[in-house]
């Protein structure tokens, strides 16, 4: 009632109004009423495609309440209402998870391939598309195993190039006009660390360890000349602990202790 009447004294646009629908969404997941929230999230999608953020949100409440018919119903809705719109990215991307929850690695992989066609730009989608052709190569044998095994860390390459592409020449302007601590450097170094990280844990699960541990390094490295950056944190210190189990599997345990005391915070 208040927000019928908020939204008929201030005259909001549609998506304000499902903007409005999709905070008060948040608020009554943190106050404990998931199916007040639900009911929120379903008025806000009949307008737009909801955000990111937002479509984790329903998932997690989904999840909650146990309506996985729900679930599948509502994202088959949307998908046939905003197949052509990119922000519908975010349903194909939640579609993926949900049929990789269930072992659908084929239909999953064709979900994140729609996704990456809306957001082709978007760095996200590569880790994504890398990461469930890599678990379905993991759980198949025989020759296939190593073409999917290929084709998943093509992915984690393609992502890892593109972002040193950036990132190197990011720093030569940033040298060629003596910038210092600019956004856009950070950004890309953010971008450049992220790609790292994620072929090292590639590598890390085929058990590749002498490969993955030069990468983890180089997110250390990176790290080591970075300006404070909260984002980064998560991904040095996951970087730091895969190392440390590395080299204590090598029985390099005075090493590992070194590192855990430089790198890892509690």
């Amino acid at each position: 009632r208040i927000l019928k009447e908020f939204v008929a004294n201030n005259g909001l646009s549609t998506r304000a109004l499902a903007a409005i629908r999709i905070a008060g969404a948040h608020i009554f997941m943190e106050m404990g009423d998931p199916e007040s929230s639900y009911d929120l999230l379903l008025k806000a999608s009949k307008v737009h495609p909801l955000p990111f953020g937002a479509l984790k949100l329903f998932h997690k409440i989904v999840e909650l309440l146990g309506y996985p018919k729900k679930c599948q119903g509502f994202l088959q809705r949307q998908l046939e209402k905003y197949t052509e719109s990119p922000e519908a990215a975010g349903y194909f991307v939640l579609n993926g998870h949900v049929h990789l929850s269930k072992g659908k690695f084929g239909d999953a992989i064709d979900a994140y391939d729609q996704a990456a066609s809306l957001f082709p730009k978007n760095s996200f989608m590569p880790v994504l598309q890398g990461s469930v052709v890599l678990q379905q190569g993991m759980a198949t044998s025989g020759s296939v195993r190593h073409a999917l095994i290929f084709r998943a860390m093509s992915f984690f390459l393609h992502e890892y190039n593109e972002a040193a592409e950036a990132y190197y020449k990011a720093v030569q302007g940033k040298v060629d006009s003596k910038i210092r601590g600019d956004h856009g450097s950070c950004a890309k170094k953010l971008r450049m660390t992220i790609a790292l990280y994620n072929l090292a844990r590639g590598f890390h699960y085929l058990a590749l360890n002498h490969l993955s541990f030069q990468f983890y390094e180089q997110v250390l490295q990176l790290q080591n000349h970075m300006l404070s950056h909260g984002d980064i944190c998560g991904f040095t210190c996951d970087a730091a602990y895969n190392i440390m189990t590395i080299l204590q599997d090598s029985g390099a345990w005075e090493i590992a202790r070194r590192l855990s005391m430089e790198y890892i915070k509690i």
